[in-house]
Parts: C-alpha cells; structure tokens; sequence
C-alpha cells in the first residue's frame, strides 16, 4: 500500500506545481486542492490561485469557503482556510456583496491557555477591503459597526478599508470615531494616517488639535501623522509646536515629524536647531536627520553646521547615528 503524503508533503508538492508546472497540470491540482479536507493544503492551493491570479478558480474557492463555513471549529482551526480564501478572492476581483457582509461579521472564538482567541480577525479585515472595493452602495453602514470590534487590529482594518471608499462618507465615518475615541491609541493613530490620506486638505486643521491630546501618544499619532501627510499646512502646525516655550509634546517626536515631512522647510529648522540650540536638541535634531544618510547634500549641511560648533562628541555622534541607519 502507498504512503499517504503528510500535509507538509501536499504543500511542498503544490509549491512546486506553482513554481514550474505546465498550467493546465496546475489548474487540474489546484482545484482537485481545493476539495480537500486539509485546511493548511486548502490554504495554500487559495494562496496560489490569488497569487497567479487564477480567475478560472473563483467557483472552487467559494465552494471551498462555504465547505470550511461548515463546522468551521473542527475542520478550519485557526481559520486558516478562510483566511487564505478570503484573500485570494479579494485578489481576484470577487465583486459577491453578501460573501463579504457575512465575513465582516465572522468571528471564531478558539481556546487558549487562559481562555480563547478570536482567530477570524484577519478574514474580517480583508472582507472589508473587499467590501469597500465592490462598489457595494451602502457600504459605509455595513462597515461601521466593525468601527467598534472587540480587536483592535479588526478596528483598524475598517479605517483601512474606508480609504478607498466615496471620500466624503469615509471623511465623516472616520472624524466621528475619532471624536468618539478608542482604548487602544493605536486605533486612533490608524485613523488620523487615513483621513489624512482621504482627504488632506480639509483634514490637518482637525488633527492639529490632538497634538494637545491629553494622551500623549495620541499626540505623537497626531505628529507623525502630520509629518507623513508632507502637507504644506500640516508643516505649519508642526512648526508652531516647535516654537512654543511648553509645547505638549517632547521635541524628539515633533523633529522626527518634521524630518517625515521631507520639506525644504522643515531640514532648514532642523539645522538651524543643530547650529544654534542646546546639545539636546541637537541629539534629537541628528535623529530625525539621520533618516537622510544617504543624502549627501543633506549630510554635508549636516556636518558643516556640527563643524562650527565645534563639538567633537556630537561630531562622532552623528557619524554613528548615520553608520547605523546605513546597516
């Protein structure tokens, strides 16, 4: 009788297919996959069909889906399954409102020392991007209630996926889970990095006023978010925190937001700092600079400034602040 092949076995034979097969051949093993029992082969066949953007395997995948939906617990721990599945049809324009309504909302609460994991996070995610992407009409009232997830990075999938939807709908969604807040600040940072992307204009004004949040990493959120926009007016907001005698929060994270921004404007500041200032906020100007090793004009405005001022420790410390962003 023939050795069974172990599930590692079926996977490495399906890599192989992908990597070379003739894709007739390839095709034939991919949906016979498909059909299997095993969720961590199924898996793997969905991530080759979303990967080679195999059309012709959407029917296997959503069959295989509604297999899996099936006792999920016992024949898809982990939800490995669903979650490869998900993606591949995400990735291959799968446009079934009610496929991604339902994973939206699909949660599987599996046990763990201590007590249990909801290990559908990542389907939900990804049904949400799919969601957003399918021109469905309503698709902001289906994915607020995923605003207030129990996961935090379920949370933050859902801003993520309003990005791509009608910018003013997702402008407003989004301002008012800001308003309303959220335990995890990193939430509320994933929040402000995409209305800034959706709508930077109107956007720098509203997020500016947490750089005064009385949680300070909502403030640093605010900052970064700020400099990443490399908005002119998100810079002027920046800019006057810098200035102040007390600003709210510590000048390493506004330089580093200053350095994000990329603006002529924002560098000058910054050297100005290393020329004129204290030595500590030299060290922090010469962190956020370092970000720009590989600039030589930057590096030799840098040195030159260090220069004048004639310290011999910073001199060596900016080298080594270079050395290391270059490893």
């Amino acid at each position: 009788m023939a050795k069974r092949s172990t599930t590692d076995e079926k996977i490495q034979a399906l890599n192989a297919l992908a990597a070379g097969a003739d894709a007739d051949v390839l095709h034939k093993e991919l949906h016979h996959a498909l059909h299997l029992k095993n969720n961590f082969v199924v898996a793997k066949a969905a991530k080759i069909c979303g990967e080679k953007l195999l059309y012709d395997c959407i029917d296997a995948l959503y069959q295989a889906w509604h297999t899996f939906m099936q006792k999920p617990l016992e024949r898809d721990k982990t939800c490995a399954a669903k979650r490869a599945i998900a993606r591949a049809l995400f990735d291959l324009d799968f446009d079934n409102f009610a496929f991604y309504i339902d994973g939206i909302h699909y949660i599987q609460m599996e046990p763990v020392y201590g007590g249990h994991v909801d290990t559908a996070v990542d389907v939900r995610c990804t049904c949400a991007m799919g969601l957003a992407s399918s021109g469905h009409p309503r698709v902001i009232i289906e994915l607020l209630p995923m605003l207030y997830d129990d996961d935090m990075h379920a949370r933050m999938g859902a801003v993520k996926a309003m990005e791509v939807v009608k910018p003013f709908e997702a402008e407003m969604a989004i301002r008012q889970k800001i308003l309303a807040g959220d335990p995890e600040p990193t939430v509320i940072g994933q929040c402000f990095d995409s209305l800034l992307r959706i709508e930077p204009e109107y956007s720098a004004d509203f997020i500016a006023a947490y750089l005064q949040d009385p949680v300070e990493e909502i403030g640093e959120y605010a900052a970064l978010a700020l400099g990443e926009s490399r908005s002119e007016s998100a810079l002027a907001h920046l800019l006057e925190q810098c200035h102040l005698d007390y600003p709210n929060l510590p000048r390493a994270i506004l330089f580093r937001a200053l350095a994000l921004s990329r603006r002529d404007q924002a560098q000058q500041f910054l050297l100005d700092v290393i020329e004129n200032e204290a030595d500590s906020s030299v060290a922090y100007a010469l962190q956020a600079l370092a970000t720009f090793y590989y600039d030589d004009d930057i590096s030799a405005r840098v040195m030159d400034r260090l220069e004048k001022r004639g310290d011999i420790k910073l001199i060596e410390y900016q080298q080594t602040l270079w050395r290391e962003q270059a490893d």
